[in-house]
């Protein structure tokens, strides 16, 4: 992603985040435009980042395998930093490093969030703005595609897509 388009990206979630703690949610990692290089530096930045901003943890799943269940650690992990230009400075990486991120303004505790991210694979994103969670959800995945979600009837739809298109027009 170019720096234009990175910009009117973090304008955009600009609007719609709230100050204050910002929960992420990702799935597996993946750095398809990343260097090897730069893969193996933001391995360790990233979580690094989190864990001196806020918080990092690895969920560890139960997974079955022909002789048992095991524990494993390495799809999913959560995160929580505050919003602040730090966190839009880091983005950038963020963003090419996982396969997937779901990140928003919280309305519950981080442990809360935890569980249920736990569960990633069973449910859909959705379920973070229909239960109150939070007003805007915002998702990004490695092939450039990013989304901005909110409940259309607690928000007002033609003021929030007024909102995105004069950033991007």
């Amino acid at each position: 992603m170019d720096k234009y388009c990175f910009d009117k990206l973090n304008d955009t979630i600009k609007l719609f985040l709230e100050d204050g703690d910002v929960y992420f949610g990702f799935y597996r990692t993946d750095g398809l435009y990343m260097t090897t290089d730069e893969f193996k530096k933001y391995s360790v930045d990233i979580p690094c980042y989190f864990a001196e901003n806020g918080e990092y943890r690895e969920i560890q799943e139960e997974i079955l395998t022909r002789k048992k269940k095991k524990l494993y650690c390495g799809f999913l992990t959560v995160a929580r930093t505050i919003s602040d230009e730090k966190l839009f400075d880091e983005l950038q990486w963020i963003f090419k490093y996982y396969l997937e991120t779901t990140f928003f303004s919280p309305k519950i505790g981080f442990d809360e969030f935890a569980d249920i991210h736990s569960n990633y694979m069973h449910q859909s994103a959705d379920i973070y703005l229909l239960n109150g969670y939070t007003d805007f959800l915002f998702s990004f995945y490695d092939s450039n595609c990013f989304s901005v979600m909110f409940d259309p009837e607690k928000q007002n739809v033609d003021l929030v897509c007024s909102k995105i298109k004069n950033i991007w027009n």
